[in-house]
């Protein structure tokens, strides 16, 4: 069986919110937003990143998951461990991941953490990276 946040199409597993676009009429999870596909999910985790970056202005992987995955539910250190992996920087390096280079990176080091997995493709991912507004290239 495959990962909450993959069965859910929601692969940042984002809590139940109405603000969310793109969910799936039947809300079965009690705790996290189900999507129609994987393409609105990923919006709703792209959206939640740039607003982290915009309106609260945090620009470190430690500050993105102390906010996004807090300790008192995940292990933040294991959690900045694949993030900062992912993107070759430390912990407190200063990151710009509105630029969607470093978005794409971010996300999938963010869907793998999640579901175990990254599944989607560069397409999917950007996909839902254009739903959020992002200038991506076909």
């Amino acid at each position: 069986m495959s990962a909450r946040g993959l069965r859910n199409n929601n692969p940042g597993n984002l809590r139940k919110g109405p603000q969310w676009l793109g969910l799936s009429p039947e809300q079965l999870d009690t705790d996290f937003a189900q999507f129609v596909d994987p393409e609105w999910g990923i919006r709703a985790m792209v959206l939640l990143l740039i607003n982290y970056r915009k309106k609260r202005g945090m620009d470190t992987i430690k500050e993105l998951v102390a906010r996004y995955a807090p300790a008192s539910e995940n292990n933040c250190k294991a959690y900045e461990d694949v993030l900062c992996s992912a993107l070759k920087v430390k912990r407190t390096d200063p990151i710009n991941w509105t630029l969607v280079p470093v978005m794409r990176d971010l996300v999938k080091a963010i869907i793998f953490h999640e579901n175990g997995s990254q599944p989607y493709s560069d397409k999917v991912i950007g996909e839902g990276m254009r739903r959020a507004g992002m200038t991506v290239p076909a």
